[in-house]
């Protein structure tokens, strides 16, 4: 009774131990994969035209910008705006001229919010000085435009000697002056993916400094449709050898393998009785059967051994 109630107890602790295997191996999974890092909500917009959707782009956005002050000729602490999801893409467009020597042709993201604010974002294909360099024909984000409204928000702007500011970086084709061309940009027919949250400067001058945050980025231009085309990694998430899952799958792997082991060494250490009764089925009920017979004859030999007269007297006559 013993071995049986140690075999059951052992095959308990088994169990467990393989449950919490895998509910470790799911909070690393869970852990790792979580890749935002904020807990702003997530916004998708879309541009569209006769021709269908030209834009989508799913981000968590949000800026930082300074400004100057009125009696101070130090530019302002930089002041974090979070775009909301439900600003709306009004005053997009599919098809728009940027001038410049050559014309380019834009695609534009219009985000408007908080009533008075905007910002856009500007994408082209066109073969022109703007496109990263060796990749022409695939659209890239050459420039980002911010319309702050100083007076709508006096509270996150004080003493501010202006009323109003739009931050944006001077680009001309004819000089390839876009360096945000090198930073968002993927091949036709695919969607620009980035999880990781990325910083980029978008002007910096005397009377006021911009960058733009962005996380969880997913952007196509230039398309006909809103579905998620072939995936396009931004390289910051280029991470193939990354250490992290292999060494956690490493771990579970190891765990795993030393509760199997272990309980293997106790089940071949238990005798076939107790094995027989924790699994009936089993092919140990012959061994178990097989060991009670030699104990009975065991106990028999015993017993004659005892009687030197039986021994003497096969019939067990005197």
């Amino acid at each position: 009774m013993g071995h049986l109630l140690d075999a059951l107890s052992h095959q308990n602790m088994s169990l467990r131990l393989l449950l919490l295997s895998t509910a470790f191996a799911v909070i690393i999974d869970q852990s790792y994969g979580a890749s935002s890092p904020s807990a702003s909500p997530i916004g998708k917009w879309t541009v569209s035209d006769e021709n269908g959707t030209c834009i989508t782009f799913q981000a968590m956005l949000s800026f930082k910008l300074s400004y100057t002050r009125t009696g101070d000729q130090d530019l302002s602490p930089p002041v974090t705006i979070n775009v909301p999801v439900g600003a709306h893409a009004d005053n997009s467009t599919c098809n728009t001229v940027f001038p410049g020597d050559p014309d380019i042709k834009v695609q534009i993201l219009r985000l408007s919010f908080w009533g008075t604010w905007w910002c856009e974002f500007h994408f082209t294909k066109d073969k022109n000085k703007l496109g990263a360099p060796g990749l022409q024909q695939y659209f890239n984000l050459f420039q980002v435009i911010i319309y702050a409204d100083y007076v709508a928000n006096r509270t996150l702007f004080p003493n501010s000697n202006a009323t109003s500011k739009e931050y944006y970086q001077t680009v001309n084709p004819s000089n390839g002056d876009g360096a945000l061309a090198q930073i968002l940009f993927a091949a036709p027919q695919h969607t620009f993916v980035c999880p990781s949250k990325q910083d980029f400067l978008v002007v910096q001058n005397p009377d006021g400094v911009a960058y733009l945050l962005m996380s969880n980025v997913k952007v196509q231009a230039f398309a006909t449709t809103s579905d998620w085309m072939t995936s396009e990694i931004c390289p910051q998430d280029q991470t193939p050898d990354d250490p992290i899952p292999v060494v956690a799958g490493a771990l579970i792997a190891v765990l795993i393998a030393v509760t199997l082991i272990g309980y293997l060494i106790y089940r071949c250490r238990l005798p076939p009785e107790t094995l027989h009764k924790t699994n009936p089925n089993s092919h140990f009920e012959e061994v178990a059967f097989d060991n009670q017979i030699d104990v009975l004859d065991d106990e028999t030999s015993s017993e004659t051994d005892s009687h030197p007269r039986l021994r003497n007297h096969p019939n067990g006559k005197h």
